[in-house]
């Protein structure tokens, strides 16, 4: 059965008031947060291959010394180094290096960095210790429906997973986070909110609907994290997470005592987001990562030129020359992974399927069997492509080619994540294999040869490729 005609069948808050007490008590957490034991850890190499000894310095007029080698030199608490090296994170990337200070000090902070590079500990580290700050200097406490800081994420699978880097955290630091989504168990559910928790993971939507009934205050919250930005602030989420902006009142400046603090991540940063962000969010300090937009150097891309008629055998030849990796292949729409699907099942490869028209419980329980190694390849289309952690792809194919350079750099940083380069002091190897199929679709492949041969960023922000 031929790809086309086998679509043709398928239907397709404030901040935590301080009124009851004293400004120079508010002061004090400031200085403490700043003046954190400068103690030298011990650690293991860890170094990103596109964050070599040269590209440490950053290239920018605001940051031209050599960045911290520990996090015990980012005015991090003790026992919130403690719980990073519990995990084995013990050196800091360059987004890491650069952002935490700026969010220990206080500051609206927008990171914007490539994908891998360690985002979700640049806001969770320094999360946990102003919060364990709070509760040594001020003695404020978890409580049953107030969270305290609010990690708002685009989908259900996210908040799952940095829920687990969150827990993972707090067993040396102890604070507890839950997360609550769509298509959660109605007891756990029940349970996790009426129990004491310091932290909220959640959707948007999810997060509206428990305050329009008052399941969930909001009154407490002094921190508040918006996780790829760029999705959160397009035409889906865009008016809901305004909404929620407005519930809370974002702090002006870093020396205020009023205010929730406002820090938004993510693995790109257009123009007209970043005047938008500025709109809705006041001071916000830009930070971002010499990676940023860029293909990371350490994966080798392929791109294997065939006729139409011929992509169906082209992907079978590149899947039986990589057995042993595991895979994620990516299609643009649910009816191309659904052939795919069947063509690779047919010729007896042992696949799994992931998009949006699946259920939620299903869907979770496809990425957890692909992220626990019991099977080697899965099919799906950019649902995964967005902060969904998986580091132990070590080959991503694309049998569509993607219609933006933006879907291209989020596909590709599916794999060569920053924590997982080496195993038993072994470089891995990572490659991304695309499928060109159109005249258009090779001038493009010649577009993205050049930008990664002269290490340039690509123009992520047009429509469609240039």
């Amino acid at each position: 059965m031929s790809y086309k005609s086998f679509g043709r069948r398928i239907t397709c808050k404030s901040r935590i008031s301080l009124s009851h007490y004293q400004s120079s008590i508010h002061t004090n957490v400031c200085n403490l947060a700043r003046k954190v034991s400068k103690t030298q850890l011990t650690f293991k190499e860890a170094t990103h291959p596109s964050l070599t000894s040269k590209q440490m310095t950053v290239n920018n007029k605001r940051f031209k010394k050599e960045l911290p080698k520990t996090f015990s030199e980012l005015n991090l608490r003790t026992d919130v180094v403690d719980a990073l090296t519990n995990i084995d994170i013990t050196q800091p990337s360059q987004i890491q290096a650069l952002a935490i200070p700026k969010i220990v000090e206080g500051e609206n902070v927008c990171l914007a960095a490539e994908t891998g590079s360690g985002k979700t500990i640049t806001y969770l580290a320094p999360i946990y210790h102003l919060l364990k700050q709070e509760e040594t200097i001020l003695k404020i406490h978890s409580k049953k429906t107030r969270p305290r800081a609010i990690i708002l994420l685009p989908t259900a699978e996210l908040c799952v997973q940095v829920l687990a880097v969150a827990k993972s955290l707090s067993h040396v630091a102890k604070l507890r986070p839950i997360a609550i989504y769509k298509g959660m168990a109605g007891a756990k559910l029940k349970s996790s909110i009426q129990t004491p928790f310091d932290i909220l993971i959640s959707t948007p939507m999810t997060l509206f609907l428990h305050r329009k009934y008052k399941t969930i205050s909001l009154n407490d919250v002094s921190y508040v994290v918006f996780d790829e930005l760029d999705t959160l602030f397009d035409r889906s989420f865009r008016g809901i997470n305004y909404f929620i902006l407005k519930s809370l009142n974002i702090r002006s400046t870093s020396d205020s005592e009023e205010g929730v603090q406002a820090i938004v991540a993510g693995a790109s940063l257009a123009p007209e987001l970043k005047k938008e962000i500025l709109t809705h969010m006041p001071n916000m300090e830009f930070i971002r990562s010499d990676g940023l937009h860029k293909v990371l150097p350490h994966v080798e891309q392929r791109f294997h030129r065939c006729l139409p008629g011929e992509k169906e055998d082209t992907i079978l030849n590149v899947l039986k020359n990589n057995t042993r990796l595991k895979t994620l292949i990516f299609c643009n729409t649910i009816v191309s992974v659904e052939w795919l699907y069947h063509h690779l099942t047919t010729n007896n490869f042992n696949v799994m399927k992931l998009h949006g028209d699946m259920p939620d419980d299903e869907r979770h329980s496809i990425i957890n069997k692909f992220q626990s190694e019991e099977d080697n390849i899965l099919i799906s289309t950019d649902i995964t492509s967005r902060g969904i952690d998986t580091i132990y792809v070590r080959h991503v194919i694309m049998f569509d080619f993607p219609s933006r350079p933006l879907d291209y750099l989020h596909r590709v940083g599916r794999t060569g994540r920053l924590n997982h380069l080496h195993v038993e002091g072994k470089r891995l190897f990572y490659k991304v294999s695309v499928l060109v199929v159109k005249h258009r679709d090779m001038r493009l492949a010649e577009q993205l040869k050049t930008a990664s041969r002269k290490r340039r960023p690509l123009d992520i922000y047009s429509s469609g490729w240039k």
